[in-house]
């Protein structure tokens, strides 16, 4: 080998003993050697949720996402001490943003509370409401360096306003994303032109409640009449869409409102007839049960007729929608949460709007929402963080607008595989989140009060 081959030969080993020598630069959290490797992330996981929402992402971006990195890292790493190392440097660049985030967090004092009441309102699980956070966000993330002189009292101003806002209509998403499905759901089946006026009256009730709302955002008694009326309002449109389409173009929207009247002062009168049974203790069970079970096959038929209408909202890359009995199972494939968290990713939003819309659809007596993970790391860990996941599906359904249902949040952890967890394809697989939705029945309804 010439003497020039050599001198290339080491600067070219130099260069990759520099590079590797980079993947972990920087001081180091002070770890035992012999501390618990699963524990010690489990802490350095929970201290990064106390951060973020100390605002540490974005007033300390640059040291905030070196520790996502270093814990992401440590999660995937094999051995013990490499665990322990990632964690290391993880906390030290963890420690760097609590550092400076807490002397930042004085110079933006209002725009930050401003900012942790939008993402108490809820904007992080709205697809229109979490773009915007993000954009407001940027904003603080890209002047951190310097705040006091990047962000003028002007806007500071501005932002505060910004966040404010976003939270209202957070709020308003809230108590009102459901009304707006049925709206645009009645508009799909051709409302302006079946059911003109039903539309009108429906749009306006919104536009009240969205209104009363904005105006008292923090006083849910002065705006719930109206939400109410707007839900009202909205389900009344969808039956009159529903009842003109189902008897044909003939079918003008005066009738059509006068069968969904009808229908619902029958409903009513066999209300009060079941109440009044009830109160004088009729015992008449053969016909009863008769009656039931005619019901309940009834209600059956529906669920079923209702499960085919659902599986054609996903895509096969989506989820699985199948029947078991009298339960619908939509297994959603497409959740793709964050290494070791249970917030929900703002790619799976979408998909769960459209498990919304099909939950809002279904007569069901019951959700059950599953959290399932593979077989990497402890039992204990999986099982915490699929129930943390299956609880972050739950508050989303709970919070647009199924309050009304039971629902129910469960973590396996990885005690219900549905593949192999050998290889990489199988644990992806068993990576998921399945909500189970019951069949009502005509005894799962609310018994009158006496």
């Amino acid at each position: 080998m010439s003497n020039l081959s050599k001198v290339y030969l080491s600067i070219a080993s130099s260069a990759l003993i520099f590079l590797g020598a980079c993947s972990h630069s920087g001081p180091k959290a002070d770890i035992a050697g012999n501390a618990n490797p699963q524990e010690e992330i489990t802490r350095f996981e929970q201290d990064m949720v106390t951060a973020s929402a100390n605002h540490a992402d974005v007033l300390a971006p640059d040291d905030f996402s070196k520790a996502q990195k270093y814990l992401k890292e440590a999660k995937s790493d094999k051995k013990t001490a490499a665990k322990l190392e990632d964690v290391a440097y993880g906390r030290a660049s963890l420690n760097r943003a609590n550092n400076k985030a807490g002397a930042n967090k004085q110079q933006i004092a209002q725009v930050l509370q401003a900012r942790a009441a939008a993402i108490a309102a809820g904007a992080q699980r709205y697809p229109v409401e979490s773009k915007t956070l993000e954009k407001l966000d940027k904003e603080i993330k890209s002047n951190s360096d310097d705040l006091a002189k990047e962000l003028s009292a002007d806007d500071q101003a501005r932002l505060q306003r910004e966040y404010l806002g976003l939270e209202v209509r957070s709020i308003q998403t809230t108590e009102l994303n459901a009304t707006r499905m049925r709206l645009a759901a009645a508009r799909d089946g051709g409302a302006e032109k079946r059911a003109p006026n039903t539309l009108k009256t429906a749009d306006v009730d919104l536009r009240n409640a969205e209104n009363l709302v904005a105006q008292n955002a923090h006083s849910p008694a002065m705006y719930s009449a109206a939400v109410t009326q707007a839900n009202k309002s909205s389900q009344f449109l969808v039956d009159v869409v529903n009842t003109a389409n189902k008897n044909g173009k003939k079918t003008t929207e005066a009738v059509a409102i006068q069968l969904v009247q009808q229908n619902q002062k029958i409903g009513n009168l066999q209300s009060n007839l079941g109440a009044t049974q009830n109160s004088l203790g009729v015992a008449e069970n053969n016909l009863d049960s008769m009656g039931k079970t005619v019901s309940a096959q009834g209600q059956l038929l529906g669920f079923q007729q209702a499960i085919e209408s659902s599986r054609q909202k996903f895509s096969k890359k989506e989820a699985e929608v199948y029947q078991q009995g009298d339960k619908l199972v939509i297994r959603l494939k497409t959740m793709q949460f964050p290494t070791g968290t249970a917030n929900l990713p703002k790619a799976s939003l979408d998909i769960l709007a459209k498990v919304n819309e099909v939950v809002s659809t279904l007569p069901t007596s019951q959700i059950v929402v599953e959290g399932h993970t593979d077989s990497v790391g402890t039992a204990e860990t999986n099982e915490k963080l699929s129930q943390a996941r299956a609880e972050s599906v739950a508050k989303y359904l709970e919070t647009n607008g199924q309050s009304d249902k039971r629902i129910e949040a469960i973590g396996y952890g990885f005690k219900k595989p549905i593949a192999s967890n050998k290889d990489k394809l199988g644990r992806a697989q068993n990576r998921r989140v399945d909500i189970v939705l019951t069949a009502a029945t005509p005894q799962d309804a609310k018994p009158a009060q006496q």
